[in-house]
């Protein structure tokens, strides 16, 4: 896909066609395409290794809850030791391990559809009635929206123009001479591989998690620190830094010390370690995105994919055990909530379509060696 430079951000390049020039293969309702050529229908991408994930056991769930007080696998639970830390081994990671599962999950889809040579739509048709219409940048000049060719915006002009002949006096265009299409923006799924080095792809694609972390978990586990009870547990190896502190030596001295010194010589920016990015990524937000997206590429309804007795779309925020006696949120149960419209008509397709798009979000990440980021808001 061809891409143009917009100030500091690489934009892609859109393909724009007048209302007389869209065929209805361009309206038509998908979110992939096989080999450039066979639109995906109902049937859905032919997907082996990529699979959704159910929710846990409810039995299971209430169990913990009932023991733990409260239901939270988004974002502090996940940064508590007991999913970070190996008990065996004394390894760390940066990150809960459920959210390297993911990584991994994302990685295994964005490589199975690569293999299948899927493209998928990123962004739908947009109708452009305003072709004038401007964004302002960082600086606060303006610049056009849309980069329309002039041919377009003449032959728009020309089919306007006849149409406006067979208009009676008191009929208006409707809009039609600033009807313009933004033609869906369909990617090629295409990882660099000079991302994963060390990752063995291959493995990734066919193998399980747990089965691919026994012999891969090094690219992402750091080491808990330690005291050394002897010289030969010295390890002389450039990621250690070791200390002499004098068991007489008074807290402050050492406090400052750590604050001064140590903390200036963790590369926890510069690690050579996989991190997972943002600020505070949610277990839930993530399983979410990629059981839509997986779930919609295997061709299933939007209602089949937020009511399936299996929760594949789990609600996401917070929510404490009312026996502690603490105060109520916004949402019950384990399903994601779907939100209704006026009459009470439940939008199934608003909900699944934000998780897909988000799941299409992280799995372009992934193929650039990214993940965690959170899909960039609209300026």
């Amino acid at each position: 896909m061809e891409k143009v430079k917009n100030g500091n951000q690489m934009k892609p390049k859109y393909t724009y066609k007048t209302k007389g020039q869209m065929q209805p293969s361009d309206r038509a309702n998908f979110i992939a395409v096989i080999g450039n050529k066979e639109f995906v229908t109902d049937d859905g991408v032919p997907l082996v290794h990529s699979k959704e994930v159910a929710l846990e056991p409810i039995k299971r769930l209430d169990k913990r809850n009932a023991d733990d007080g409260v239901y939270d696998r988004n974002a502090n639970r996940l940064q508590q030791s007991s999913t970070r830390i190996n008990k065996d081994t004394g390894k760390t990671l940066y990150r809960g391990i459920q959210l390297y599962r993911l990584w991994f999950r994302f990685l295994k889809l964005a490589l199975e559809l690569e293999k299948l040579e899927v493209s998928l739509v990123t962004k739908n048709e947009v109708l452009i009635r305003n072709v004038k219409e401007l964004y302002r940048d960082e600086k606060g000049n303006e610049y056009n929206k849309y980069d329309i060719p002039d041919d377009i915006k003449r032959q728009s002009e020309k089919e306007f123009a006849e149409r406006k002949k067979y208009l009676k006096s008191n009929q208006t265009s409707g809009g039609d001479k600033e009807g313009i299409y933004r033609c869906k923006l369909i990617e090629p799924i295409k990882v660099d591989r000079s991302k994963y080095k060390g990752w063995d792809l291959d493995s990734v694609l066919t193998d399980s998690f747990d089965k691919w972390w026994e012999t891969h978990s090094h690219l992402f586990e750091g080491y808990y620190p330690k005291f050394l009870d002897s010289k030969e547990e010295w390890i002389d190896e450039n990621n250690f830094l070791y200390l002499r502190i004098d068991i007489n030596s008074q807290s402050r001295d050492v406090d400052k010390f750590i604050r001064d010194e140590v903390f200036k010589k963790l590369r926890s920016k510069e690690s050579d370690l996989y991190k997972i990015s943002g600020k505070q990524p949610r277990v839930n937000v993530f399983q979410n995105n990629y059981n839509a997206l997986v779930l919609s590429l295997k061709g299933w309804s939007n209602k089949d994919i937020c009511e399936n007795e299996k929760i594949y779309l789990r609600r996401t925020d917070t929510f404490d055990n009312t026996e502690t006696g603490v105060s109520k949120t916004r949402t019950s149960g384990y399903r994601l909530t779907v939100t209704t419209d006026k009459k009470g008509k439940k939008l199934y397709s608003s909900v699944v379509s934000k998780q897909r798009n988000m799941g299409i979000w992280h799995l372009k990440e992934v193929c650039d060696g990214r993940f965690g980021n959170p899909l960039p808001t609209k300026k």
